[in-house]
C-alpha cells in the first residue's frame, strides 16, 4: 500500500468516527483537527494551523525519491513573431551520495513551435552526462575529465557544471530546491512569500523574487507550488524586463507523480531508449579498448613553447605514430617516456612520437622531457584528448598507421613497454605495406618527419592568422551542418535541400565590416530565387535576433555556431591563433541545389569585405 493510499484509509476511519458521534460537537471538532494534523504528518507538510515556509517547500522537494512530470516551456521575446515552445518529460531519481548533483535525471524534450518538431534529450547519472540536440550527441564523463563538472559561475555562488547547466535541468525538484535556497540567502534578491494565494485562478503557494544589479531589475521570478504536496505548479521568469533583450519564460507542470523506488538510469537504458541517436551520432564510445580500427580523434592542443598542434580526425600522419597520454605527477612517467624513445630508436622505419600531458604546468613537463628529438611533439592540456579516447587510466599509448587509423592500444606502465611497442608497430607497418600505396618511409639519419596539418593563412590587420583546416574545394560535396537560429531553433543543411545556399561567414556582428556584409547580402537575397542566405558567426542567437530586428533584415537567416564547434572544422574557417582565435574567419561559400560547392572566397584580410560581385555572378549565372 503506497503512502497516499494509507493516508486515505486512516482518514476514512476518522471520518467514520466523526459521523458516529455527530451528537457530540466538542468531540467531533477534536477529531476533525486530529484528521488535519494526521494528514500533515503523513505527507510531510506542516500541521494544521502551522504556516508553510519556503524552508518547508525546499525540504519537501529534497525529500523526493522518484519524480515524474510533464511540462510546457515557452519563451517569449519582443523581436520574435511567435513563442518558442517546448514539451518536456521530466524524470528525477534521488542520489544523495552524489557530490556533483543530488539526483540523476532524464529530460526528454521536443520543440513543438516549428512545422517540423525538433527532439532531444539530456541525462545525468553517477558522474556521466549526455545531451543530444541538432544531430549531435555530446558526452561528459567525470572519471576522464572532471573539469566540465566543477566550479561556480563567476561573481556569485551559483554552482555550474554540465550536469547543472544543461537545458531544462533547473526544472527538477532537487535543482529547484537548490535555487530557492541560494536565492533566499542572497542579498541580490528581494523575496516576497505568499503562503496562501491564487495565481492563474488556482489556489497555491507563491514565492516572488526580484533580482537587481546596480539598481536595475535584471529578473523577476514567480514560483508557485501546490499546497497539498508542495510540488511545483508553474513558474514565470521575466529576464531584463523593459529592455530590447527582454525575455519571458513560462513553465507549466502537469501529470506530476512521486514514488519510492524506480529504475536507475544507465548508459544501457539510454541506448535502449535512443538507439538511433547512439548509433548515428555518437562521436566516441569512451572506452579506449574499443578505439582500434577507428580514426584517431582530432585534437588541437598547445605545445610547451606556446604554439598549437592541430590535427583533424580525417588527417593522415606522415609516419606511423605513437601517441601517449601522460600525467607529469605520476612517478613512472619518466620511465614511460624513456621506454617509448627506446622503441622508436629500435624500429626499422621512421615513427613519430607525440607526448600529450594532461597537465598544464610547463616546468613539470619539461623536467621530464627537457629536449625534443626529431619526430617528437610535446603537448599539454590533453584532458580533452584523454576523454575523447576513453583513457581512464594513464599512461595510455595509442599506436596508429599513416592513415590516421588506430591499430592498437596499451594501457598502463609495464617493464616490457618498449618491447611491446616494437612488436606491435612492426606488425602495423607490415600490414600497411601490403596496401598498394604505402606511405611508410625507411629511417634515414637526416629524417625530418613532420605532421602535415592542412590550414589556411589569413590576416587580421596585417597579422598572419591560421585556420583549422581548409575551405571545401569547388566541386566537392559540401559538409552537412547544424547551427542555431536566432529563435534557438536548429538550422540543418538538410532543411534547404534543393535550394542554393549562400554561407556568409564572419567573426562577429559587433564589427562594422561584418554588419555591412549582412546588410549587403540581405539586399541581394531579395532578388534571388530558390536561394537561402545564411549568415554564420559565433555570436549568441539573442544578439543575432536583436541585430536583425533593429536593422529590419528579413531576407537572410542568422545562424550561430556557438553550439556547433564542428562547423568551423568541417568548413575550415575556425581561427586557431591571433587576436580572433576561437572565432570564425571571413568567407563566402555557395552550395548548389545538388549539395556541391560552386564557389568559395576566403577573404585574405579579415577587416576587408568579401567580393560581393563575384559571388552574385555565380548566383545569377545559375538562377
Amino acid at each position: 500500500m503506497n503512502f497516499f493510499r494509507k493516508t486515505d484509509v486512516y482518514l476514512a476511519g476518522i471520518r467514520y468516527a466523526i459521523e458516529s458521534i455527530h451528537h457530540n460537537s466538542i468531540m467531533r471538532n477534536i477529531l476533525f483537527k486530529t484528521a488535519l494534523s494526521l494528514t500533515a504528518v503523513l505527507s510531510g507538510l506542516p500541521a494544521a494551523g502551522a504556516a508553510v515556509t519556503p524552508e518547508d517547500i525546499i525540504a519537501a522537494m529534497r525529500g523526493i525519491d522518484c519524480y515524474r512530470s510533464k511540462a510546457s516551456f515557452s519563451v517569449t521575446m519582443p523581436q520574435l513573431n511567435d513563442d518558442i515552445v517546448y514539451s518536456l518529460d521530466l524524470f528525477q531519481k534521488a542520489a544523495p551520495a552524489d557530490s556533483l548533483l543530488p539526483c540523476d535525471y532524464l529530460i526528454d524534450w521536443e520543440m513543438t513551435s516549428r512545422e517540423e518538431p525538433i527532439k532531444g534529450f539530456t541525462a545525468y547519472f553517477d558522474g556521466n552526462h549526455y545531451r543530444y540536440a541538432g544531430e549531435r550527441l555530446q558526452e561528459f564523463h567525470m572519471k576522464w575529465d572532471p573539469v566540465p563538472f566543477s566550479g561556480t559561475l563567476s561573481g556569485n555562488d551559483t554552482p555550474k557544471g554540465v550536469q547543472r547547466t544543461a537545458q531544462f535541468a533547473n526544472l527538477l525538484p532537487a535543482t529547484i530546491a537548490e535555487e530557492l535556497e541560494r536565492i533566499m540567502r542572497s542579498d541580490r534578491y528581494k523575496i516576497v512569500f505568499h503562503p496562501d494565494t491564487i495565481v492563474a485562478g488556482r489556489k497555491c503557494i507563491a514565492i516572488e523574487a526580484v533580482m537587481r544589479l546596480k539598481g536595475v531589475i535584471a529578473m523577476e521570478a514567480t514560483y508557485t507550488f501546490d499546497p497539498s504536496d508542495l510540488l511545483p505548479l508553474f513558474f514565470d521568469f521575466e529576464n531584463n524586463p523593459g529592455s530590447l533583450s527582454e525575455q519571458t519564460v513560462t513553465v507549466r507542470f502537469s501529470d506530476r507523480s512521486v514514488s519510492s523506488g524506480c529504475q536507475a538510469i544507465s548508459e544501457e537504458s539510454l541506448m535502449k531508449l535512443y538507439p538511433e541517436v547512439f548509433e548515428r551520432f555518437r562521436e566516441s564510445d569512451f572506452r579506449i579498448e574499443n578505439l582500434p580500427g577507428s580514426r584517431m580523434p582530432g585534437f588541437a592542443l598547445p605545445t610547451t613553447t606556446g604554439e598549437r598542434y592541430m590535427r583533424r580526425t580525417a588527417d593522415r600522419f606522415a609516419s606511423p605514430t605513437i601517441i601517449t597520454i601522460l600525467d607529469a605527477s605520476h612517478a613512472y612517467t619518466p620511465e614511460t617516456v624513456s621506454q617509448l624513445r627506446q622503441a622508436c630508436d629500435a624500429l626499422p622505419f621512421n615513427a613519430d612520437l607525440i607526448m600529450a600531458f594532461v597537465d598544464k604546468h610547463v616546468d613539470a613537463i619539461e623536467a621530464i622531457v627537457p629536449r625534443l628529438r626529431t619526430g617528437e611533439h610535446l603537448l599539454m592540456g590533453a584532458s580533452p584528448l584523454a576523454r575523447d579516447c576513453g583513457a581512464a587510466s594513464l599512461p595510455a599509448v595509442i599506436l596508429t598507421d599513416t592513415t590516421g587509423t588506430v591499430r592498437d592500444v596499451i594501457v598502463g606502465m609495464n617493464n616490457d613497454l618498449a618491447s611491446d611497442v616494437i612488436q606491435k608497430m612492426v606488425l602495423i607497418s607490415q600490414n600497411q605495406l601490403k596496401n598498394p600505396n604505402p606511405t611508410i618511409t625507411k629511417k634515414t639519419t637526416d629524417n625530418q618527419n613532420e605532421i602535415i596539418t592542412s590550414m589556411e593563412t589569413v590576416h587580421f590587420k596585417d597579422t598572419p592568422c591560421h585556420t583549422y583546416g581548409t575551405l571545401p574545394a569547388v566541386g566537392s560535396k559540401a559538409p552537412e551542418f547544424s547551427l542555431t537560429g536566432a529563435d534557438l531553433s536548429t538550422i540543418n543543411s538538410s532543411d534547404y535541400k534543393g535550394k542554393t545556399i549562400v554561407l556568409n561567414i564572419f567573426p562577429s556582428l559587433d564589427t562594422e565590416v561584418c554588419a555591412r556584409s549582412v546588410r549587403r547580402f540581405n539586399e541581394e537575397a531579395g532578388n534571388l530565387g530558390n536561394t537561402a542566405v545564411i549568415c554564420v558567426s559565433e555570436d549568441l542567437p539573442f544578439a543575432m535576433s536583436r541585430f536583425c530586428t533593429i536593422e529590419g533584415l528579413q531576407n537572410v537567416t542568422p545562424a550561430s555556431a556557438f553550439r556547433s564547434p564542428m562547423f568551423g572544422e568541417k568548413y575550415g574557417v575556425m581561427l586557431v591563433d591571433g587576436p580572433l582565435a576561437g572565432l570564425l574567419t571571413r568567407a563566402v561559400i555557395i552550395i548548389g541545389p545538388d549539395g556541391t560547392v560552386r564557389y568559395r572566397d576566403l577573404v585574405n584580410e579579415i577587416t576587408d569585405e568579401p567580393d560581393y560581385e563575384a559571388a552574385i555572378r555565380v548566383l545569377t549565372e545559375k538562377c
